[in-house]
């Protein structure tokens, strides 16, 4: 063998002798950066953002390999394990998903509807509410020509099913005016179509929407004055062949007659059409004034087309 190609026999050797080291490297390193960081665990992170009540499917998550000592006790390992649940709240893409995000979707009672307001933080039993708790619902009107106010129970026992987060709202006055910013909470009530027109009319013609809020197992009927022909100021009101007593500054419902009709007062009244009807995005509520400043006369036509 020439020295060329000793040389050559030389050179390959220490390559391969090289090659032997940085294996041997890599792999203690590896080694004891397994040992440090332990087994690892596969975890579902959010491929996008959800958003609250969201049902998570398949293409919103990733399956990822990470250390499991990093790994939050309720993470989520499985799709399967998150079927039928929706999210609790919103949440951004990238986030582990975890058991506490999730929750059963609202089920609400045959005949029974959602109607959602926004209740002054502060006033409408500040922090208390939550998710199941049982409240009377205040509503305080103000009377167009002598400006008194009345506060009146509108709904008993009313059942929360969801309360959001608190948030910066302005209200607008009948001039166009703006109010300075207040913190207001949304929440979710579960009623029947009657009570859920009581609200809609409360919160757009009443001056404040308050909570009461009942103690757990608390059924009784809370103590109301109600109206009746004989309250100060009552004025008696026929719609269709049905007689009512309303009062200056309290919230009466009456169901509308199927055929056209008269109402009929025996004093000047303010009336507003409340109507609310099921649609594809949910349930819809809305108010119309009769006439362009409500009733100013003492009598007037309903016509309704189904």
């Amino acid at each position: 063998m020439n020295p060329r190609q000793r040389r050559g026999v030389l050179l390959i050797l220490v390559t391969i002798l090289g090659a032997v080291v940085t294996f041997v490297a890599v792999f203690s390193y590896v080694q004891s950066v397994s040992s440090q960081v332990g087994p690892m665990t596969t975890v579902l992170k959010l491929s996008q953002q959800v958003t609250e009540l969201k049902e998570i499917k398949a293409e919103d998550v990733v399956a990822e390999q990470v250390p499991k000592r990093w790994v939050p006790d309720d993470a989520v390992h499985d799709i399967k394990d998150v079927q039928g649940k929706v999210t609790a709240a919103t949440y951004s893409k990238g986030a582990v998903l975890q058991s506490s995000m999730l929750q059963d979707p609202p089920q609400l009672t045959e005949g029974y509807r959602e109607i959602s307001i926004m209740i002054d933080a502060e006033t409408g039993v500040a922090g208390k509410v939550t998710p199941g708790s049982r409240v009377d619902i205040v509503a305080t009107l103000e009377d167009p020509n002598s400006k008194a106010q009345k506060a009146e129970i509108i709904i008993e026992n009313a059942l929360i099913t969801e309360v959001g987060v608190v948030t910066k709202v302005q209200e607008k006055d009948s001039d166009g005016n703006f109010s300075e910013e207040k913190d207001s909470l949304p929440v979710t009530f579960s009623l029947t179509p009657e009570q859920s027109l009581k609200l809609a009319y409360a919160e757009s013609y009443s001056t404040k929407v308050r909570l009461l809020l009942r103690r757990d197992g608390d059924q009784g009927t809370a103590q109301s004055t109600g109206t009746s022909p004989s309250t100060p100021g009552a004025v008696t009101v026929t719609v269709g062949g049905r007689t009512v007593s309303i009062a200056p500054g309290v919230p009466t419902l009456v169901e509308l007659p199927e055929e056209a009709a008269q109402i009929n007062a025996d004093s000047p009244i303010q009336a507003a059409v409340v109507v609310s009807a099921d649609t594809a995005v949910g349930r819809m509520t809305t108010t119309w004034n009769v006439g362009t400043e409500g009733i100013s006369a003492v009598h007037g036509s309903i016509r309704t087309n189904n």
